[in-house]
């Protein structure tokens, strides 16, 4: 619930810890607040020996305890000052405290239990609790004189128990309206719904020692990593800290943003970076192949106003970028290479040839074959609300294969798209700076075999048979589509054999369409072979 801020709640709970044998030196914690989690309104913690309160974040001794006495603990919560004043009484004992409400409550609450979440750690005694309370009216104090009864009480309390139950068939009647009507809006609208977490009050943090979260050490105020020049977030930042990150990251005078950025470009232009180590600019790292280029390139990109497409352009328009996959090392370059100064794989004397990566694979086939949706790509049609009920043990999976750009496919941390996992795709798991380029039987069986190049090749081989029915040039239209050129006389010769034979054994085995499949199965060579898959 979200309390009146005006209003006051009165709480209580009772207790009692069991025999030393059990254990007694780690601690229990009740809780009251919003959710299991860091969003707690008031936190205490008692053992065998004492009971605990917490006042902001700090914790504090009550009072001692007796293995086997009942404890009753009442608290009155003044939700506009954010305080707290409560007693903890036993047979023989009262004792008072009190302290502000914890410094990440948001303001509502809807859980109240007692866990093992203490915050000392070791074995904890067995445990007794009865009598949970919320409410919004005072609580007897322990003291308080019994209920008179009467006659008449009897008879009272059996009408005091038909109203109840009266009342809990018509909340039950409520309750089921209210599902349906959420259902509905979940379901139906009136806005469409997305999946996001939502952010919690900005806070300086506690240091975990030795990463444990109940052994907090000192607080450390929001900010930068101060070895890379950093300092705290200005005081009066609101927000999450973000935009502050994103603009220390590429402030003027921090070169580091701008050189690993266009590292990583002509990386994926190049297949290898000026910085073999993408990941690592530090001392572990390997120095750049090129370090006056790197830098030529990251003041052109920063003067260019942080523009990739300038970027590109740049590299792309270079005559570096240009030189033929056929290598030619002249004399100079390979005395250059004999003085040791640079090794064989770091010169750029031609291109070096590299296979397209998963996703520009799939892309690639979708767009020869005229398949690719070039169409606003929309959310994924994730399982209703109403019936989500995922776990930790029983996670969401699922791959939704649509025909836009593989940019717009679903990507889940616990498991990689099947696609992407066999052509090399990123670990969704980890930061992926360099991929690992495998050549495995598996993929050269999916040009074979898989639904996805079957189904996209024959309606390619429909389009074609459509737009001539000479053979010759239906060839010719695929070799410009898969390679950019027309095909040598041989490749001609190759691909007209090859039809007529398929023809020839889909006849045989008296199968349907044979004009289409024959060349929907040539196609599916020409998307499996080399000259496609590999960028020159």
């Amino acid at each position: 619930m979200k309390p009146d801020a005006e209003a006051n709640l009165f709480v209580g709970f009772d207790f009692r810890c069991a025999g030393q044998e059990a254990g007694g030196n780690g601690s229990w914690r009740y809780y009251l607040g919003h959710g299991p989690g860091s969003s707690a309104a008031v936190e205490l913690f008692f053992n065998a020996k004492e009971f605990f309160r917490r006042s902001g974040d700090a914790k504090e001794t009550v009072a001692p305890l007796v293995i086997g006495e009942w404890y009753q603990v009442q608290m009155t919560l003044d939700l506009k000052a954010k305080t707290y004043i409560g007693t903890i009484t036993s047979r023989t004992d009262k004792r008072e405290f009190g302290g502000q409400l914890a410094n990440g409550w948001d303001g509502a609450i809807d859980y109240s239990f007692i866990d093992s979440y203490g915050h000392i750690g070791g074995v904890r005694p067995a445990l007794d609790a009865d009598n949970f309370v919320i409410r919004d009216k005072p609580l007897p104090s322990f003291d308080a004189p019994p209920i008179s009864a009467d006659q008449d009480s009897g008879a009272g309390r059996r009408e005091q128990v038909a109203e109840i139950r009266r009342q809990l068939a018509d909340l039950g009647k409520t309750a089921d309206r209210d599902r349906q009507e959420l259902d509905s809006l979940l379901a139906n609208g009136p806005f469409p719904l997305t999946y996001g977490m939502s952010e919690g009050t900005p806070h300086n943090v506690r240091m975990q020692m030795r990463g444990e979260p109940d052994q907090p050490g000192v607080e450390v105020p929001r900010g930068f990593i101060k070895l890379l020049g950093g300092g705290s977030l200005p005081a009066e930042t609101r927000g999450s800290g973000r935009l502050e990150l994103a603009n220390w990251i590429t402030r003027a005078d921090n070169p580091l943003t701008a050189r690993v950025m266009v590292n990583r470009v002509w990386q994926y232009h190049f297949g290898r970076g000026l910085v073999k180590t993408p990941n690592d600019f530090g001392v572990r790292g390997i120095p750049p192949t090129h370090p006056e280029l790197l830098d030529h390139l990251s003041t052109q990109f920063i003067q260019n106003g942080w523009s990739l497409k300038a970027l590109h352009r740049l590299i792309v328009l270079s005559a570096t970028y240009q030189q033929s996959s056929l290598e030619s090392r002249p004399a100079d370059e390979v005395a250059v290479n004999a003085s040791g100064n640079h090794s064989v794989g770091d010169l750029y004397v031609g291109f070096t040839r590299r296979r397209l990566s998963a996703e520009e694979i799939r892309d690639a086939i979708l767009a020869v074959s005229g398949e690719l949706d070039v169409s606003h790509a929309r959310e994924h049609p994730f399982p209703s609300p109403i019936s989500f009920g995922f776990s930790q043990h029983g996670p969401f999976n699922a791959v939704y294969d649509h025909k836009h750009r593989s940019v717009y496919l679903m990507t889940q941390r616990l498991k990689r798209h099947p696609f992407l996992a066999l052509f090399d795709g990123a670990d969704p798991n980890a930061s992926t700076a360099d991929r690992l380029g495998t050549t495995v039987p598996t993929q050269a069986l999916y040009f074979l075999n898989d639904p996805f190049i079957h189904t996209t090749a024959e309606r390619w081989a429909v389009r074609l048979l459509s737009v001539t029915a000479e053979e010759p040039k239906q060839i010719e239209l695929a070799w410009k589509s898969v390679c950019g050129r027309l095909p040598t006389q041989v490749e001609l010769q190759e691909a007209g054999e090859f039809l007529a034979t398929y023809r020839t054994e889909l006849a045989a085995l008296q199968i349907d369409n044979v004009p289409t499949r024959a060349l929907a199965a040539y196609l599916r060579t020409l998307i499996g072979g080399n000259e496609f898959l590999h960028v020159d």
